[in-house]
């Protein structure tokens, strides 16, 4: 009769963990591929078996090292289950490891007066193997859709998170109290340059850390690729958003111990204040604006209006129209007077281009930033050449001194290798002594182009063409230029004369601008400050010993005969 009876407690027990177990690979099964979900289900899921087991508690202790995915890792204990009758102090554990590389430990605690046998603890580790295949199904499910909705890099959100994000503050009736964002970094390639470039991801990861730091409730950055983002944030935060991403320092560990990079950022921003139908409606202004802050206006900060549009649209039919209106011969010469300080005299010209298309002038500020976006400007720039050359083989023969006159070229320049030789033969074309031509190139912070700026430079002196840095003291190269550039002529940038006639504002303008023209003349260089429009300006840099300049204050740009009339028909 006992044995009768330990036959059916035995069979009775088999068959409840035979249910047990069925009970919770259903409930496994059942539910969705995500961490969250799977601790959830547990409880459900081991009530079955806990009484057939002699469970009181189970729980897991993770411990995921970092990875692009957790960028800090994962350490945390989670209860998976527990009995309302509590749990002793009997105890057993099992580590596996998982598919991150890190551990994952589950330890189950004997109900309350109760033990495990040795067949328990067979059945655990049965239990155990299933808990562990459906925890790291849990983890994967979660590590994909992470990888579907976030950037792999830097484990912020995605283009398609940001964009299902507009959906729900559309659906909400809110979007129109956020101002979108699409900012890019500010010359960020300079990191890969000073640091390995494996720390320039730690510093892109670092970076999208800092503006997640700033988000707040349904505001939301997405990383689009590179070092280029979107944003949503409420309006009454959007200023305070933009005074953050100006400046964000990463401080990272290098050979040479801890280093601070600085990186601010350059954004077009839209105010939103209608509602949207689809996405597009969003990222096509923010695109345009920030086409607008980098390439037409060069601002830091730039919103989006229709008029902005407009500006976009008129650069764009610039491009289409260019090689056509080339050929027509619409791109002209204009020269702006240089004059000597020392005796007020014309001492040669700057030649500007301007483009008189359908009897209109186009201002430079339309077709400039726009052929300049792809380098088409080269085109330009050596037609302006061949038009001096014109000009300054016609004066020569006319008995005429044309002094120097300089020509603009872009930084495109800089990539062309056969750059000197195509300007020699420019010259040899039209039989000019290259002792007439200056060719001013504008400073540069990037490193491979400043080192080809300086390697042309040099050979343009070896032939005898002058060369000038334009825009000077408006790069953070300034230093430098100075000490390894072999150029003749520093054009010192507006910015710092236009102030000089102020007593309160120009003061710094006035020490500074001293220092460059007392350095530069030292190192038998030229200085030429443009942007003169007052007599003010002019007297303090005959003060200092500004060799010459040029501005509204004695001429603005001219056509070709009226610049002939005010030099030569005296």
């Amino acid at each position: 009769m006992d044995d009768k009876r330990l036959v059916t407690e035995y069979e009775k027990q088999q068959y409840r963990e035979k249910e047990g177990y069925k009970e919770l690979l259903e409930v496994f099964v059942n539910t969705p591929m995500d961490l969250e979900a799977y601790f959830t289900a547990s409880q459900k899921a081991l009530e079955s078996l806990a009484d057939a087991l002699a469970v009181g508690k189970v729980e897991v202790l993770l411990d995921i090292p970092s990875n692009p995915i957790l960028p800090v890792g994962q350490a945390e204990r989670r209860v998976l289950f527990q009995s309302k009758d509590g749990f002793g102090d009997d105890s057993y554990f099992e580590t596996y490891t998982t598919m991150e590389q890190g551990t994952a430990t589950y330890t189950f605690f004997a109900k309350n007066g109760q033990y495990f046998t040795e067949e328990n603890k067979k059945e655990l580790h049965h239990l155990t193997l299933l808990l562990v295949g459906f925890g790291g199904r849990a983890r994967m499910g979660q590590m994909l859709q992470h990888i579907i909705t976030h950037d792999i890099v830097t484990g912020v959100p995605n283009l398609r998170t940001f964009i299902e994000r507009i959906f729900e503050l559309t659906e909400k009736k809110a979007i129109c109290k956020y101002d979108a964002y699409f900012l890019n970094t500010k010359n960020f390639k300079y990191v890969n340059k000073i640091v390995k470039y494996q720390q320039g991801d730690i510093v892109m990861m670092k970076y999208a850390s800092k503006l997640m730091d700033f988000i707040d409730g349904d505001e939301i950055v997405a990383r689009l690729g590179g070092d280029n983002y979107v944003a949503l944030i409420r309006r009454e935060r959007s200023e305070d958003f933009q005074k953050y991403i100006s400046g964000i320092e990463i401080v990272i560990d290098t050979e040479m111990g801890m280093r601070s990079i600085v990186l601010g950022a350059v954004a077009g921003v839209y105010e939103i204040k209608e509602e949207v139908s689809s996405s597009a409606d969003i990222m096509m202004p923010i695109s345009m604006a920030m086409q607008a802050a980098k390439h037409i206006l060069h601002k830091d900060i730039v919103y989006y209006t229709p008029e902005l549009s407009q500006k976009i649209l008129d650069g764009q039919k610039v491009m289409l129209d260019f090689d056509e209106s080339l050929e027509k011969g619409e791109y002209v010469v204009y020269l702006q007077p240089k004059i000597r300080v020392e005796d007020e005299q014309v001492c040669g010209a700057e030649a500007l281009a301007r483009w008189i298309h359908e009897g209109q002038m186009i201002s430079p500020a339309t077709f400039i930033p726009a052929l300049e976006k792809d380098g088409t400007i080269c085109k330009l720039d050596f037609e302006i050449l061949r038009q001096v050359c014109v000009i300054i083989k016609r004066w020569v023969s006319e008995g005429k001194d044309p002094g120097k006159i300089s020509v603009n070229f872009s930084r495109w320049h800089l990539r062309n290798i056969n750059l000197v030789e195509d300007v020699i033969k420019m010259l040899e074309e039209y039989d000019v002594d290259p002792k007439y031509i200056e060719l001013e190139l504008t400073e540069t912070m990037d490193l491979e182009e400043y080192a080809m700026m300086a390697r042309c430079a040099e050979r343009f002196k070896k032939i005898g063409i002058a060369t000038s840095i334009d825009d000077f003291g408006t790069g953070y190269s300034s230093l430098n230029l100075l000490k390894n550039l072999e150029v003749e002529v520093l054009k010192i940038d507006r910015d710092f004369i236009k102030e000089i006639g102020n007593q309160n504002e120009g003061k710094k303008d006035r020490v500074i601008l001293s220092s460059i023209i007392n350095m530069a003349k030292a190192m038998d260089m030229q200085v030429l400050a443009e942007g003169v429009e007052t007599v003010e300006q002019k007297q303090f840099l005959k003060e200092v010993n500004c060799d010459m300049i040029q501005g509204f204050l004695y001429s603005k740009p001219l056509p070709v005969d009226e610049f002939e009339k005010m030099v030569y028909a005296k």
